[in-house]
């Protein structure tokens, strides 16, 4: 028996604002001897909002309440209330997750978008949605080849590379069409803070509140379009490249692997490509002349170089389609504790989990202590491999050690979260229930792969209560 979830995506980037809505279906894919397994099936795009300028005051601060009145215009056009919404995500990202205020729009898109959505912003996970909105993620495991996709907004470029559609490396550079903006009179209203270090390393005349030169901007603009050129050619030695680093590079390099493009600046690159040329100054930013530099530089790519699925859209159709997961069917859990949101993870590596007595208890405990202090948390979810080839006294014996590190959050009353990679859920659930007082909540998952500092979602149940959704994400807000 198959089932349906409505998900909803919702994109606040540098420059625009998109809202998606989506159909998820699922169904038990196991066969008829095997244990219960359900699997997001197929992903159904239904609605696309408009593409909308994302709401600011000023160069610090979001517009929440025009913020506000998008969503509500977004929900009228689709027909559909917040109440219908069980899963999605909600992606704040490039320029605008440094506004001052980003933590709170992220708690009011969130209650506009239901109960169960995703609020994060982040580069590496940012990037690996676009890739898979593009189509980057699914063309390297149909074709069992390296994509790397590079997602170009306004604020950054997102980049992921996928290997037969497994993600092997993430990066992200402050590259993007909105770094310095004008008005209709070609004065200078906006310069980010490292395109000023730019201008100045290059002796460029380009001042806020001045008359912006179109030659200066030209040259700014073919030296992020190099810098771009030369991280897919896996060269280091670029001057910028280091101080144009978000927060990690790409240490990546294959003669092989094909180049995708995604973003919005990638849509003007389309457009030139395609002939559709509109006047440089059409946005009021250097979006169209970084797109033109990008198709004159990217001539000299040696690799293959193809445009995505989706171009400006790629980060919220990813984020609509591509985050949940859904649970195995051999879990435990207290129906009262659902759903949960936001909950930090902390992941115990295959060789922590295989230490014996207290080393095991005692790395918990670090893990666990660890998260609490660096994120100003009290609950903290635990992720483990496990193994299916577990006896029932090696459950027993984990359990036992999860209680020991777990007991200052015990101590607290704080609930159990735990989740296993292997189908050890129910087992493990049910030792832990009996190690505790009575009915005390706990939460038990398995069939998800989660990784330290990693968050987690988890909404009611699907399917008579047999199976979760599941979400597992990361939040950063970048700082300047």
């Amino acid at each position: 028996m198959d089932g349906i979830l409505n998900s909803i995506g919702i994109d606040m980037g540098t420059s625009t604002t998109q809202i998606v809505f989506s159909k998820l279906s699922f169904d038990n894919t196991s066969t008829p001897w095997t244990v219960p397994k359900f699997d997001i099936i197929n992903r159904e795009v239904w609605f696309k909002s408009p593409i909308y300028f994302t709401p600011v005051i000023n160069n610090t601060v979001i517009d929440i309440q025009a913020l506000k009145k998008i969503l509500e215009e977004v929900y009228h056009l689709a027909g559909i209330e917040k109440m219908d919404i069980q899963t999605g995500a909600v992606i704040i990202t490039g320029e605008t997750a440094r506004k001052s205020n980003a933590k709170e729009v992220l708690n009011v898109m969130s209650g506009y978008a239901g109960d169960f959505v995703v609020a994060t912003a982040g580069p590496d996970f940012e990037g690996i949605l676009a890739g898979k909105g593009s189509g980057a993620c699914e063309h390297s495991r149909k074709h069992s080849c390296t994509v790397m996709n590079l997602d170009i907004g306004g604020g950054t470029t997102n980049i992921a590379v996928y290997s037969q559609g497994e993600v092997i490396e993430t990066g992200c550079f402050d590259i993007g069409g909105r770094l310095i903006r004008y008005d209709s009179s070609y004065r200078v209203t906006f310069i980010s803070h490292k395109a000023k270090k730019m201008i100045q390393m290059l002796g460029l005349n380009i001042q806020e509140g001045k008359v912006a030169d179109k030659k200066d901007l030209d040259a700014l603009a073919t030296v992020m379009a190099t810098l771009l050129l030369d991280i897919i050619k896996g060269n280091h030695s670029n001057p910028f490249y280091k101080m144009l680093v978000t927060n990690k590079g790409v240490d990546w390099f294959n003669q092989n692997t094909v180049i995708f493009l995604s973003g919005g600046v990638a849509e003007c690159v389309k457009k030139i490509k395609e002939n559709k040329v509109l006047p440089w100054d059409t946005y009021g930013d250097i979006g169209l002349i970084l797109g033109h530099k990008i198709f004159e530089v990217f001539n000299k790519a040696t690799q293959t170089v193809r445009f995505g699925q989706e171009t400006i859209g790629a980060t919220v159709v990813g984020a609509g389609n591509h985050t949940t997961e859904v649970s195995g069917s051999t879990i435990y859990y207290h129906k009262g504790l659902l759903p949960i949101k936001n909950i930090p993870l902390v992941h115990l590596t295959e060789e922590e989990e295989l230490k014996t007595g207290k080393d095991r208890v005692l790395k918990i405990k670090e893990r666990i202590q660890w998260m609490q202090e660096q994120g100003d948390v009290e609950l903290v979810a635990l992720s483990i491999r496990g193994s299916p080839s577990y006896e029932f006294n090696q459950v027993l014996q984990l359990a036992q050690d999860i209680v020991e590190g777990l007991d200052d959050m015990l101590q607290r009353k704080q609930p159990l979260v735990i989740i296993s990679q292997a189908d050890i859920g129910k087992a493990l659930g049910m030792c832990l229930a009996s190690l505790l007082t009575a009915n005390y909540p706990i939460v038990c998952i398995d069939a998800i792969t989660a990784l330290h500092g990693d968050y987690v979602d988890i909404g009611r149940p699907l399917e008579e209560g047999s199976a979760l959704p599941v979400v597992i994400k990361t939040l950063v807000f970048e700082r300047s």
